[in-house]
């Protein structure tokens, strides 16, 4: 479980800056057993694994860190390469966090020094009897007041929203990187579910800098209906072409972070945006997600942006699909990150675009909203079934870890990469078929 590298230092096409990312995960301290999860060692000390590595190969120029989040089976092993996963609703599922950086050859011929990267929280007071009362907005100013009293040893990456699951009685631990969600499908049971920044900054000269968040959500298209028919949405393409409007309007003080694609539970379509939340199995609140995009800048006077974001673009790179879905049993199977990644990289190579950021976003393969918009859906649920008694349950899911990179072209149109054969071109040849592929 140590740091899973794949950089490929010798170029190939026309572009010598390629693209590639590096996993730290933390090392496993305890197996688990039947009764039992394993543990890990701490999240920070994946800052530590991925500076030594950056000290190793200083040729490198950091383009994004990103938290990321490993599925695993309840022994602990599992292969950090694999992009599928299952997942059983919301419940009985244990998790471990890694640190994903993205990275380029470094072309800046001045520079002498060694990136070396930062990290730490800022989350809401939690309060283990009423939760936090904060919103993402006073959140985001306490953050700046604190960040004026306590300026960023250097210049930011990027603030992740990251959010924790299955907090037990208000305590809260954003440095541990392993935990587990819903023991058991007791509806009686409370969930709760919590919203945090992750900052991560580049080690140099403190340059003042405050955050700044937009969220660029999807407009309903069609309400839910009286029946079964689920609310609709603007697709992603939609929502993104919003983003890079707004991206055009911002003033030149505030220079840009990242782009990231993050969820909210809803009833009806109704988004509920709470840093901190407390649901229960019985609930339709654990079932629905809006996704939307947050943009995240930096506000300063001293380091104003270099890059003309109002024409960006974006690809998301999906794995190959080795064997497709069975109509009522087995899974579909894909390709590893390391080939994916690898399929990126000389992508980038070929087509001559500058990437701004990038970053790793979990999708369903064929159920949920999925299974019929494919992965432009913005709205999507939770797949149930009925038991015996007609009771409703969880069931089976699985998902993909799809790459999305954020690029500009320079005013020329980057050529749609080359692909082999996706779940999205299975879903296209399967269009008529209503059969539900899970397990």
């Amino acid at each position: 479980m140590m740091e899973n590298s794949n950089n490929n230092s010798s170029p190939v096409g026309t572009n010598p800056s390629g693209l590639t990312f590096h996993d730290f995960v933390p090392s496993m301290r305890r197996a688990g057993t039947i009764t039992h999860w394993p543990s890990f060692e701490r999240f920070s000390s994946t800052i530590k694994k991925a500076n030594d590595f950056l000290t190793a190969h200083s040729t490198l120029e950091i383009v994004n860190c990103e938290t990321v989040t490993f599925h695993l089976t309840h022994d602990g092993v599992r292969d950090f390469n694999k992009t599928d996963f299952v997942l059983y609703g919301e419940i009985h599922n244990g998790f471990v966090t890694g640190l994903r950086v993205w990275t380029q050859p470094c072309t800046d011929t001045s520079r002498t020094t060694v990136q070396q990267i930062g990290c730490f929280s800022i989350l809401p007071s939690i309060d283990k009897d009423r939760g936090a009362a904060t919103t993402l907005d006073h959140l985001t100013y306490e953050a700046n007041n604190w960040l004026k009293r306590n300026p960023v040893p250097g210049r930011l990456i990027n603030v992740q929203t990251v959010e924790m699951r299955g907090l037990r009685q208000g305590k809260v631990d954003v440095d541990a990187s392993s935990w587990t969600q819903a023991a058991s499908s007791n509806s009686s049971q409370p969930h709760t579910v919590l919203q945090f920044f992750r900052v991560f900054y580049l080690i140099g000269e403190p340059c003042g800098e405050e955050i700044v968040f937009m969220d660029i959500f999807p407009t309903m298209l069609k309400s839910k209906g009286l029946a079964d028919s689920e609310a609709e949405f603007e697709p992603f393409s939609t929502v993104f072409d919003k983003a890079t409007d707004c991206l055009a309007t911002l003033p030149d003080k505030y220079r840009f972070l990242n782009m990231q694609t993050l969820q909210c539970r809803s009833i009806g379509g109704v988004p509920f945006r709470n840093i901190y939340s407390t649901f229960y199995q019985s609930s339709p609140f654990h079932k629905h997600y809006l996704r939307f995009l947050r943009i995240t800048c930096a506000k300063s006077m001293k380091i104003p942006s270099s890059v003309n974001v109002s024409t960006m673009r974006c690809h998301l790179f999906e794995p190959e699909l080795l064997q497709d879905p069975g109509k009522w049993i087995h899974l579909a199977k894909f390709e590893s990150l390391t080939l994916l990644q690898k399929r990126i990289d000389q992508w980038v190579r070929n087509s001559g675009v500058h990437v701004v950021t990038a970053e790793s976003v979990s999708l369903k393969t064929n159920s949920g909203a999925e299974r019929t918009q494919g992965h432009d859906a913005m709205y999507t649920w939770n797949e149930t079934r009925a038991d015996s008694r007609g009771v409703e349950q969880a069931t089976f899911e699985q998902y993909i870890t799809c790459l999305r990179v954020y690029y500009t072209d320079g005013g020329k149109t980057a050529e749609k990469p080359v692909w082999p054969r996706t779940i999205s071109d299975y879903r296209r040849e399967n269009a008529d078929d209503t059969h539900c592929v899970i397990v």
